[in-house]
């Protein structure tokens, strides 16, 4: 008899180490391009999204990275890199905001929230004084959805990544979502789709001023 395809030795769980050395021992680090995932190992998976969460907040290695931090529904960290011109969108886009939403709320950045897919920071939100008084002041992430999310939306960003973040923001309670694309461009959208307008800010023009 003809002896058989040589079988495979199991393999050796391998124990990452990282530069957050021995604390953190449960994650694995992948890299994806652009974006970096710290996700855990198989046997960890039951911890919930909003103790990675906690996690991070505690992490002082975390959270001096030079990104944008958020999680996913396995448990995983996503790493977002940043422009210069990113942030300067987000300040342009509060501006608008501030002149063209009537109704008394609150503004904010990169405002962490919970969804059913993890905790996600939209660039800038406008939430109602209703809902901003339904959140602890010691929340580490939001569980009330702002009515408003606005995504400012880099190069790397796919059309499919931005598409499944207004969804979700939607389904969770967002009257409207605004992406803001490379060239400056905001576009609308509410449950029904896109629009020519917002319908908070009616009056909110669809570009975002240069820096000059």
């Amino acid at each position: 008899m003809a002896p058989g395809p040589p079988r495979s030795s199991p393999k050796r769980r391998r124990r990452h180490v990282d530069r957050f050395g021995d604390r953190m021992p449960s994650l694995s680090i992948r890299f994806f391009t652009p974006i970096l995932f710290f996700s855990r190992a198989r046997e960890a998976m039951a911890t919930t999204d909003t103790s990675m969460w906690h996690r991070v907040l505690r992490d002082p290695q975390l959270r001096e990275l030079p990104y944008k931090i958020e999680t996913n529904e396995h448990g995983q960290l996503v790493l977002g890199p940043h422009k210069p011109y990113h942030g300067y969108f987000q300040m342009r886009i509060g501006e608008l905001l501030l002149r063209h939403v009537e109704r008394p709320g609150r503004r904010a950045v990169e405002f962490a929230v919970e969804t059913p897919k993890g905790v996600k920071v939209p660039d800038v939100v406008w939430l109602s004084d209703e809902r901003w008084a339904q959140i602890p002041e010691d929340a580490e992430a939001s569980s009330v959805m702002p009515e408003l999310c606005v995504e400012v939306r880099s190069e790397d960003n796919t059309d499919a990544e931005m598409r499944e973040k207004r969804q979700l923001y939607l389904e969770e309670g967002a009257q409207e979502v605004w992406v803001c694309d490379a060239d400056r461009h905001l576009r609308f959208f509410d449950a029904d789709g896109e629009r020519d307008r917002s319908a908070l800010a009616p009056d909110c023009p669809p570009m975002v001023a240069s820096a000059e």
